[in-house]
């Protein structure tokens, strides 16, 4: 009964992660902010970190091993990240807007960014990356838009990201991101076993 339940739970986990993969549909590329053209004019810096409270890891590790069938690798952590009250805007000669965010919680094994309000318009673009830029996801754009206005990245695997919203002039201040939950990945992933 046991091995068909786990069984069931698998197959469940793995058909909505990929039907997660289909909605967050990437168009690749690389960050303006990578550019050396980009980096020439406004500097390589990455923008300031925001510390996040970071959960009581011990605490909940002590939960799971007493509940043999508490299967978390994430805490949840609640925030209010947006345009307006937090990151960096870089202006542009031409009127185009390069926004950025660095979360950071500390010994994080990863992080999962959710956000509540998604809406790029065209043209512009999305990224989530690692600080140290060996894990990128993105380019998101208007075609990754839903109804529902909800959004995720996947495990970025870093105590630490960068969020990247470039924004043209012809659609300035038509954008709406709002982070409002990052999962702490206590547990590293390729441990979870069923």
């Amino acid at each position: 009964m046991v091995s068909l339940l786990r069984y069931i739970l698998v197959h469940l986990v793995l058909f909505s992660c990929a039907t997660l993969l289909i909605a967050q549909e990437s168009m690749g590329g690389f960050p303006l902010s990578f550019s050396a053209v980009f980096q020439e004019k406004y500097g390589a810096a990455l923008p300031d970190v925001q510390t996040l409270n970071v959960p009581n890891v011990k605490n909940i590790e002590q939960e799971i091993a007493k509940n043999q069938t508490d299967r978390r690798i994430s805490i949840p952590i609640a925030c209010q990240f947006d345009l307006k009250n937090s990151g960096t805007w870089t202006e542009m000669p031409n009127g185009d807007r390069l926004w950025r965010l660095q979360l950071r919680a500390e010994a994080a094994k990863g992080l999962v960014v959710m956000y509540d309000h998604f809406y790029l318009p065209k043209g512009s673009k999305l990224y989530a990356y690692t600080p140290n830029r060996l894990q990128v996801f993105g380019a998101y754009t208007t075609k990754n838009n839903s109804t529902s206005q909800r959004f995720l990245t996947g495990i970025l695997n870093d105590d630490a990201v960068v969020i990247e919203y470039y924004e043209p002039s012809a659609v300035r201040n038509q954008g709406s991101l709002r982070i409002f939950r990052i999962d702490y990945i206590f547990e590293a992933v390729e441990k979870v076993s069923f």
